[in-house]
This record gives C-alpha cells, structure tokens and sequence, in this order.
C-alpha cells in the first residue's frame, strides 16, 4: 500500500557476468492495453523517489527488471495499491491480504513457501495465531469473515468455523457463491444446491432450515439469522424468525427472480418480465415495486451491486434516461429518496447500506480507477468521496471498515 505522492525505489542488481542496465516500470492495471510506464533507469542500482500520485486509488504493478551482460533478463513485479485519501485511517497492516478487521482483530492471509496460512492478531501489535491453510479454488477475493469470538472462511468448497482458539470445525460443502456471513449468523448451501444450512455462530450450533434450494442461485443471511434464497420452483423464500415465509408464488418457465437479500426486516429482490427486470421490496406481508421496469444489459442487475437491505433501510439502483445508474433508497417509514446523482453509480457489492440508511457506492470500474462515496440521510449534502474502490468493505455496527491490500482502514465521513 502506497500512502504518499511517491513510492521509494532501492534495487541492486549483481550477476557473475556483469549488470548492464536496470528499469523500473509501473503497470496500471486501469489501462485494459497492458502498456507499462519506464519510471526510473539504472546500471547496477536505481535508488529513485518515485511519483505516483497521479494513479492515486489505482492498483498497479511496480515491475523492477535488470539485463546482465549476455542479454538475459530478469524482473521482479511488486503488486501494489495507491491510496492517499484522509477520509481513511489505518487500523493495521499484516499479512500480504487483509480480509477483515473489526477494529480490534485484524484477519489476513500470509503467503509461504507451503502455501496461503490465515492467521490472526490483535490490531494494536498483539500475538498472532494462525488459524490454517486456505486453499482458493481461483485466484483473488476475499473469503474470510471475523465474527464475535471468531473467523469463517472458505477453502476448496468447504467453510469452517474456527472458534477463537483449536483446530477449525469443516462444516461441510459450500458454494461460495451460496455462502453468507453476518454478525454472528452464517448461512450456505452445498455445490449441488437442495440443503440450506444456518448457524448461530455464537452458540456453535447449525440447523438445515430448506432442502429446496435452487442450485444455481446464491443466498443472504441477516444479523437476526434470517435467511432468504430461491427455490427449485423459481420463487422467493425467506426463513423469518423460524418460520418459513413464501415471498412470491408466480414463478413460471417465463418468470424468474434473481437472489434476495434481507436483513431482517424486509427482502429485497428482482423480478423479471418481457422487458426485463425490476426491483422490489417485501416488507409486512406486501411486496412494493421501487424501480420501473429497467432492461437487463450490461452490467446486468445484480444483488448487492444494484439492491441491498440492512437496518429497515433498502437501496437499490435506477437508470437515468441516458442509462446512467444512480442509486435510491426506501427507508424505514416509506420514504423514496435518490441518494447519488453523478455519474453512473453501483452500490458496493460487499456491504454498502449502513445500520442507519448509509449508503456505499462506486462510480467508474471497482478496482479499476473507480472512486468510492458515501451518502448519507436525507441525502442532500454532497456524499463524500473516501479513497478508490478498492478491495472490500464492512459494516460493524456503526464502524466502516475498508480493506485495501494488506491494510485495514475505517472510514471518516
């Protein structure tokens, strides 16, 4: 993680047969042309001042390479984010990715020569403890959770729950796209769909609430325990305070819902029709259509990308005449308000409505130079532009937590 304007350069090169030249090149990874940028050039070492402040909120590769004297290369790429905004305070660094920090934990992979090891420490320079090798079935993401006590994480199709302390409990087979964490719930299904499993993470007791799941949709779980998904007939079920609630009954071979989200409170979900999708919330036995019928291009309608629920509060996104989207919100007592209005904005998929009608979102590509904002009831100051959209957030209570890298941040808005 670079903070600063600039990014300090120390290389040296030496090799049997003599250095002949050394560059460094840096590599925005915004820029789809796959072009580098020379930055600094040496002999036998480079001791430079790098600038970088132009690419601040950008992921980039610093790429140090050195050629001897027969021509034979060597380069050494440093895979780096640049993030100078002062909305972000350092919670703390460890690791080579941070995946969640609540504050006083901080959890994160460390890479080894055997492998990825998750581990975990206090953020104030505590002990460390290592939970357990992680095994990523594809590059990237993040795939691990704190909760009160301790971590859930993801590893070759499996989730376990480590407890604080001891070897972590494999809960079983889990689709990661199935897979759900919040507070002290977690909530998944199996790579073949069917068995929808909770569990009361504080308790360390899971109890199968469906087997109807439908196989090629994802899930969401409340900080109450609620859980709600899609069923093999096509609709919208939510498991609310123990007792199974059927959101919709229309499904058809010409009716589709996309996955739900709740929190608790509510279900927030996207039904289809002729000329696409559109989004609704079902609150108190009723179900509400917020948005107007939008087409389903691309970037298509997705959940938590484009609706979310967290605290009685909904938003979701609506296109402008230009196909520009912007995003809304439903609040507790009904009220409808816009809570952007730049240009083209997603909420941010990893948990962007806070407990009190918070919004997160991101304009331009996440990860790719986008900027990342929050807007706040009733929405009529400007939303504040806290650093790039990089890597992940988290809500804990009333605490934004940002995790970028190897670092963890909370956000000042």
């Amino acid at each position: 993680m670079l903070r600063g304007g600039t990014a300090r350069i120390d290389a040296d090169c030496t090799d049997p047969s003599g250095c002949a030249s050394m560059r460094v090149e840096i590599r925005d990874w915004n820029d789809t042309s796959g072009q580098t940028t020379v930055v600094a050039t040496g002999t036998t070492s480079i001791h430079a001042d790098v600038p970088v402040s132009a690419l601040n909120g950008h992921h980039v590769a610093i790429i140090v390479v050195a050629v001897d004297a027969l021509g034979a290369q060597s380069r050494v790429t440093f895979d780096v984010y640049v993030e100078s905004s002062p909305a972000l305070a350092e919670v703390g660094t460890a690791g080579t990715t941070m995946w969640d920090s609540d504050g006083a934990r901080l959890l994160y992979v460390d890479s080894t020569a055997a492998g990825e090891i998750l581990k975990v420490r206090a953020a104030a320079g505590g002990a460390e403890t290592t939970i357990g090798p992680v095994e990523r079935a594809t590059p990237g993401g993040r795939i691990g959770w704190l909760y009160p006590g301790g971590a859930v994480f993801w590893s070759g199709n499996r989730v376990y729950d480590w407890r604080g302390s001891g070897a972590p409990i494999d809960l079983g087979d889990a689709a990661l796209y199935a897979l759900d964490v919040e507070g002290s719930w977690l909530a998944w299904s199996g790579t073949s769909g069917g068995i929808v499993n909770r569990r009361d993470l504080s308790a360390g007791l899971t109890l199968p609430v469906a087997v109807d799941k439908d196989a090629n949709t994802g899930l969401d779980v409340a900080a109450n325990g609620d859980v709600a998904f899609i069923s093999t007939t096509g609709n919208v079920a939510w498991i609310h305070e123990g007792v199974r609630v059927a959101v919709t009954t229309e499904a058809t071979n010409n009716q589709f819902f996309k996955t739900p989200v709740t929190d608790g409170t509510q279900v927030v979900y996207a039904k289809s029709f002729a000329a696409g999708y559109a989004v609704f919330v079902y609150r108190g036995g009723t179900a509400q259509q917020v948005t107007p019928i939008m087409p389903d291009v691309e970037p298509r309608l997705q959940p938590h990308l484009d609706y979310e629920a967290n605290g009685g509060w909904a938003a979701f996104t609506i296109p402008d005449a230009g196909g520009a989207r912007h995003v809304w919100t439903l609040s507790p007592d009904g009220t409808v308000r816009q809570a952007s209005s730049g240009s083209g904005e997603r909420i941010d998929p990893a948990d962007g409505v806070g407990p009190n009608g918070q919004v997160v979102f991101f304009r331009g590509r996440q990860d790719r130079g986008g900027r990342r904002y929050v807007a706040v009831p009733p929405y009529t100051a400007a939303p504040t532009d806290i650093g790039g959209a990089l890597g992940y957030i988290d809500w804990k209570g009333g605490t934004l937590y940002v995790m970028i890298g190897r670092t963890a941040f909370t956000a000042n808005f």
